[in-house]
């Protein structure tokens, strides 16, 4: 059985994209779906078939350029580590030092990855292994470091 995949372009307040693939075994979009809610930026548009109307609203906050992510990473049976990103995470999912990502406010998110998140080899996530916030390359100057 080979894997399904989604692509999600998520756009923050002030325009800006970036898209993510999700490979799952069955449904990614359930996973998509979870990860929009965890997020400040809107999935202006996915594609995993026909292009599907834009979910959820921008919303001006803490991380909210496109450029900041959460990092999750999630281990399969086989060994192999996957990493799935929270786009424009929202403040209330990391715990005090507002880095790492607090397992607790992610619970829908991990329970829709665990037998689904694929590496696209047909292994799925067995287990969380944590995550926490990871800028990408000029995301400090966003922040106005």
């Amino acid at each position: 059985m080979s894997d399904h995949a989604v692509a999600g372009v998520f756009i923050d307040a002030t325009g800006r994209t970036r898209m993510q693939v999700i490979k799952a075994l069955t449904n990614p979009c359930t996973i998509l779906n979870n990860v929009q809610a965890l997020s400040n930026a809107a999935v202006a548009y996915n594609f995993d078939g026909p292009i599907d109307p834009q979910i959820g609203t921008s919303t001006a906050a803490m991380y909210q350029p496109a450029q900041l992510y959460a990092n999750l990473l999630f281990q399969t049976a086989a060994g192999t580590n996957i990493n799935l990103q929270i786009i424009a995470p929202k403040a209330s999912i990391f715990l005090a030092d507002n880095v790492t990502v607090d397992p607790s406010a992610i619970t829908a998110l991990i329970s829709a990855c665990i037998g689904q998140l694929s590496d696209g080899a047909g292994n799925v996530a067995i287990t969380y292994l944590g995550g926490a916030l990871a800028p990408s390359r000029g995301s400090y100057q966003a922040l106005g470091y």
